[in-house]
């Protein structure tokens, strides 16, 4: 097939807009129901070591979300005794705790979710990558910058993108799970069947629901 002249200009306008798409979002959107208890609840793993808030899924998705408001921001993790002490048992505590981390008279809301979302949004960015060197493989440089603008403007990942929640992360180690068995396949280096298990092992570790997602590429390679 005969590459298109502009397919790499394609891909890369596309993923440029991706991301200024995605940070006029992180910018602009509000707070989403969850966002602040996931990232009071990765922030409380890496400041108190204990993970006790939010048991509804694990807890890596949670840590990536936080890390850079650790690494950044760091702010003083002092949560009311009361809810801190209920958190494992009563779920609605960390709700109480969330509410207070985000929006007491010292903290800039707009601040730490601006720096959670920054993980969803390479998230995101990596995603569209691995769609556009997956499309390259099969079909060249044409079929990357159709795949790479298609993914660029889908709705659903820009706002997925834009928030800090989990799904744009389990989306990342999805793709980089398929691809690398699809490259296993290819060339038969077991760097890539290492890189896929890495995957898996991160999918179940972002949600629960993993679970179902990693048997579906299993019924998918065996078929293959």
């Amino acid at each position: 097939m005969r590459e298109f002249p502009a397919a790499k200009t394609i891909c890369l306008l596309s993923l440029c807009s991706f991301l200024a798409l995605g940070a006029f979002g992180i910018r602009y959107a509000s707070q989403t129901c969850d966002e602040g208890l996931l990232l009071v609840s990765g922030y409380s793993y890496f400041a108190t070591g204990d993970f006790r808030i939010n048991q509804d899924h694990p807890p890596l998705g949670k840590l990536l979300l936080a890390l850079p408001v650790y690494l950044f921001e760091r702010p003083a993790f002092s949560p009311d005794p009361a809810a801190w002490e209920t958190a494992r048992t009563r779920p609605v505590a960390g709700w109480v705790i969330a509410k207070e981390f985000l929006y007491g008279p010292a903290m800039d809301a707009d601040r730490i979710l601006g720096l959670g979302r920054l993980t969803a949004l390479a998230a995101g960015f990596l995603t569209i990558l691995l769609i556009g060197l997956w499309s390259y493989r099969l079909w060249g440089w044409n079929g990357a910058a159709a795949s790479v603008a298609l993914a660029s403007f889908d709705p659903t990942l820009l706002a997925h993108s834009s928030l800090a929640t989990l799904d744009a992360l389990l989306a990342f180690f999805f793709f980089l799970t398929a691809f690398s068995l699809f490259e296993y396949e290819r060339t038969g280096k077991k760097r890539f069947l290492l890189v896929a298990c890495a995957g898996g092992a991160a999918i179940l570790e972002i949600k629960f629901v993993g679970l179902a997602l990693l048997l579906l590429l299993c019924a998918l390679w065996g078929l293959s």
